[in-house]
């Protein structure tokens, strides 16, 4: 007896504190990429955090508005017209540790050490 294959879901969802993504038109490759990014890295993002206790990621081709300094995942994303404020992290797909790497740029580029929480193996409360 043959069963065929259940349709996929029409929306994954999940849910990391503080995180903002914004996802217009991706594809499975970034939303990948997002994903280990986010199950590698939650843990270590609390003091990455904007003053208002969110970071905002973007990914996807359809992105149009987002706030400044939002960090734009993957080729599509960053080749859009009004991505003008965004930290681009290039690639089709770009890898988890691009994505951290950009995070921690954006911190220091703000004047803030981040070397402990980089060592740090701990989880921040996550």
């Amino acid at each position: 007896m043959i069963t065929p294959f259940l349709s996929p879901p029409e929306n994954v969802s999940f849910s990391y504190p503080g995180i903002n993504v914004l996802d217009q038109e991706s594809c499975s490759a970034c939303q990948n990429t997002l994903y280990v990014f986010l199950e590698k890295y939650h843990h270590r993002l609390k003091p990455f955090l904007e003053t208002d206790g969110t970071l905002n990621l973007a990914l996807g081709k359809g992105v149009k508005n987002f706030p400044k300094e939002t960090i734009c995942i993957g080729n599509c994303c960053n080749n859009s017209p009004k991505n003008t404020d965004g930290i681009q992290v290039v690639g089709c797909p770009p890898t988890d540790g691009q994505i951290w790497d950009k995070v921690q740029e954006k911190q220091k580029s703000k004047g803030h050490l981040t070397q402990n929480i980089i060592e740090s193996k701990t989880d921040s409360g996550y």
